[in-house]
């Protein structure tokens, strides 16, 4: 997948191609189909606020607009989500 996104805490963010993710139990799959970057982004990928352990590479871009592309088992019809994944 196309994403924003920091390969550690501190580094850079790139613009590149990652491995797209697959949805686990009770979770969805979200395409992106607009992003925006906002202060948290920077914050986050900074590492001066870490809510929970995060995984590398850290997509950016909490703002946004997305579809469904995809739901593991147990995710019902109408799904609510978020884009935050574990860094908040």
């Amino acid at each position: 997948m196309h994403a924003a996104y920091v390969s550690e805490y501190g580094a850079t963010p790139v613009v590149g191609e990652i491995p797209t993710p697959e949805p686990g139990a009770g979770q969805v799959l979200l395409r992106m189909r607009a992003a925006g970057m906002n202060p948290m982004d920077g914050t986050l990928a900074s590492g001066a606020w870490r809510p929970a352990p995060a995984t590398f590479p850290m997509v950016l871009g909490a703002d946004g607009a997305s579809v469904v592309e995809g739901a593991g088992e147990g995710q019902g019809d109408s799904p609510a989500a978020t884009s935050c994944s574990d860094s908040c």
